[in-house]
């Protein structure tokens, strides 16, 4: 978990209960990074902020009709992951906070597997 206006990682187990007790309306920012022929880094990518609330493990029922959505927009000769943030709370994040977010967790540093 990391916070995403401080881009520290939260180690709080106190903080993790909460999120993972409580229910919320989330804001789901999914993306498929890519990494071009140049090794230039960008990302596709599908913000969601589903009407109800929900507990973190019922988030797979929210996201599971988008989720492949910039995976099957992404070249697949450049895709290296599929990774997705979840904020629990209705905020907005464009792609630079995103990228931003993907660089402090070192998501970007993952060995691309063969198809």
């Amino acid at each position: 978990m990391v916070n995403w206006k401080s881009w520290r990682q939260i180690r709080s187990v106190a903080v993790a209960n909460t999120i993972f007790d409580l229910s919320y309306r989330w804001t789901i920012y999914i993306v498929a990074m890519c990494r071009g022929e140049r090794r230039d880094e960008y990302i596709k990518s599908v913000e969601l902020s589903p009407e109800d609330i929900y507990k973190i493990e019922r988030l797979t029922d929210a996201i599971e009709h988008y989720y492949l959505k910039p995976r099957n927009s992404a070249n697949p000769n450049h895709l290296v992951a599929s990774d997705w943030i979840t904020i629990p709370d209705e905020v907005s994040m464009d792609e630079a906070q995103a990228a931003k977010l993907f660089y402090a967790a070192d998501a970007w540093h993952q060995v691309k597997v063969a198809a």
